[in-house]
């Protein structure tokens, strides 16, 4: 969940910087003529969805969570094992085999982005808490020469370029001891940095902050919080220009000059408010033509761009996370398949909440259609021999559905499964045993597919001479057939789906998948 977590952001991430891109290349060309106020909020918007869009597919993914088929840990299809063939060891056959080798492979990958992750997040943090202690040691050596309510307005001998911060307790505006000697380039200084505080962006720098600390080794949020940097200050030149505070003239004059003090010394500090990019010839002369520039906003175009972003950028977290995945089947279309299914059959087939759930876990998410199509393939394999035996004992096909949700027709080794359990039918030793396999050191009987299939046939048949019903004879397979009597006496009931509410089931929900497996199986084109 982590790892798609931080697929999903990152894709996110290259998503938003793309769009940010496009948005500041029509704007700058004049192709959609937007001011800097409404380009800004769409970033805001978009810098929004990076953190909620991610978080809410999570939460889906959490909901419509994909329960594995198999029992075992694993989703690897291992080599046929037939004891009848070798009296070699069960380990000796799966050490070194090609399917670890992946195994080990894609762990090796995930955990090497993982750790790329943390350490990206361990370096930035390190960075920004340097930048903090120069910033603090630049506001202690800074005296405080006005304050106006939370703001405070301090001259420094260590900075060249004005800039301002926000902090838990104040508004800082920081302007460099030079400009005492200019009242004019101190004026429009001062205005300039207010306006930063009175647009949020030294609120919003914290959320930069926060998104380049989370994803530093992403490339595209450096190009999109710089475009985000320049959309804050065209935003401060746009609204001081609007409303007629300063003269286009003079705040062009006072641009160059603050840009030629920087050019002209060997050391700066900036931050806070995206002056840091002000020295940028390209970007200068941008400010500067903006300032001159009549703009005309659509506020029908900017809402429709705003609600195609975020369209955008909700499919593509979706799609990235791997959340929702597919279509929910409704009830009347399970029972419509249910009823098709019961039509040539002697196993009921039964729809109810539970088993549209579980229905809907398989076809409504990326993983449940995956693993419901590879169970269905390998079963291919097995197909021919399981007919045969379900025909030689006369027991309804639909009883193939069961090893789809046992392993997903993989033949599994005890060694593999916390349950110590084994093979495709995922026989425990006793009940193995119980019905002629051998299990021991040297062979293991549940690995051969034909004798665990007979094995297991022979269970389920009698279970259904004893319970006369084929839902308690498959909840019997999964918890005991002693265990399923008792829950009959305590209940007082024969009907299964009464003690699965009461609580007597083996594996949760082990029934109801299995109807699921049955339908699916029966009707494969719903996975497409």
């Amino acid at each position: 969940m982590i790892l798609n977590l931080f697929l999903s952001i990152h894709g996110s991430i290259l998503m938003a910087a793309f769009f940010s891109c496009m948005l500041r290349f029509a704007n700058h060309h004049k192709i959609i003529v937007f001011k800097a106020r409404h380009e800004l909020r769409l970033n805001h918007l978009l810098l929004i969805s990076i953190f909620l869009l991610p978080m809410m597919t999570a939460l889906l993914s959490a909901r419509f969570k994909f329960e594995p088929i198999a029992k075992s840990f694993s989703a690897v299809t291992y080599k046929e094992y037939d004891s009848r063939l070798t009296k070699a060891s069960l380990e000796k056959i799966i050490i070194g085999s090609n399917e670890d080798q992946q195994i080990l492979s894609v762990e090796w990958l995930k955990n090497s982005v993982l750790a790329l992750f943390f350490i990206s997040i361990v370096f930035s943090m390190y960075k920004l808490f340097k930048e903090a202690k120069i910033l603090a040691r630049v506001l202690g050596n800074s005296f405080v020469a006005r304050s106006l309510g939370k703001v405070r307005i301090t001259f420094s001998d260590q900075i060249k370029v004005p800039f301002s911060l926000m902090t838990f307790r104040h508004a800082w505006i920081v302007l460099p001891s030079s400009f005492m000697g200019s009242s004019s380039k101190m004026k429009i200084s001062i205005m300039h940095e207010i306006q930063h505080h009175r647009q949020s962006d030294t609120r919003w720098l914290f959320v930069i902050q926060l998104l380049k600390v989370m994803t530093a080794v992403n490339p595209a949020v450096h190009v999109w919080t710089k475009i985000i940097s320049e959309l804050q200050e065209l935003k401060v030149d746009e609204n001081l220009i609007d409303q007629e505070k300063i003269r286009p003239r003079d705040y062009a004059r006072c641009l160059i000059e603050v840009a030629e003090s920087v050019a002209m010394g060997e050391e700066q500090l900036v931050c806070a408010a995206g002056l840091a990019f002000l020295p940028d010839r390209h970007l200068l002369t941008r400010r500067i033509d903006f300032m001159f520039r009549k703009n005309v906003s659509s506020k029908i175009l900017f809402v429709m761009l705003a609600l195609l972003l975020l369209s955008s950028m909700t499919a593509f977290a979706l799609t990235t996370g791997n959340a929702i995945g597919g279509r929910m089947m409704s009830m009347a279309e399970a029972k419509k398949m249910a009823q098709e299914v019961n039509a040539q059959s002697e196993f009921p087939i039964v729809v109810n909440g539970a088993v549209l759930e579980q229905l809907n876990r398989y076809l409504g998410t990326v993983q449940g259609r995956q693993a419901m199509k590879q169970a269905l393939q390998r079963m291919g394999n097995y197909r021919g021999m399981v007919v045969g035996k379900l025909k030689s004992y006369n027991l309804p096909n639909e009883l193939m559905a069961i090893p789809i949700i046992e392993s997903g027709y993989q033949n599994l080794p005890e060694s593999q499964n916390p349950f110590f359990a084994a093979g495709i039918w995922q026989f425990i030793r006793s009940t193995a045993r119980n019905f002629g396999l051998r299990v021991d050191p040297v062979i293991d009987e549940r690995l051969d597919s034909e004798l665990a299939t007979d094995a297991a046939l022979r269970y389920l048949s009698s279970n259904q001479l004893q319970f006369k019903d084929w839902h308690l004879a498959v909840l019997a397979y999964n918890m005991g057939e002693r265990n399923v009597q008792r829950a009959i006496n305590q209940l007082g009931t024969r009907d299964a789906w009464e003690l699965i509410k009461a609580g007597y089931e083996g594996d949760k929900n082990y029934l109801p998948k299995v109807m699921a497996a049955v339908l699916i199986m029966k009707n494969p084109s719903v996975l497409e």
